[in-house]
């Protein structure tokens, strides 16, 4: 399954892409999350956000996904 969506902090705006796949009796359940924009005040702040903040974050915005999917 995949769902696109935003997790917005003040004006820090992420855009994502999240994959999962629940899994069944023989695979293990697995998930990707992905970054496709991320923006601040309307400044795009990609390879900033990925280079200094993604590591930060990550955790809210995968929990942000999963409640959001």
């Amino acid at each position: 399954m995949k769902v696109k969506g935003t997790y917005i902090l003040d004006t820090l705006e992420v855009e994502y892409e999240l994959y999962w796949n629940d899994g069944d009796h023989f695979t293990a359940p697995e998930f990707e999350l992905n970054y496709t924009s991320v923006t601040l005040n309307g400044m795009d702040i990609f390879v900033f956000y990925i280079n200094f903040l993604a590591e930060q974050l990550y955790d809210q915005v995968l929990e942000y996904a999963n409640e959001n999917k």
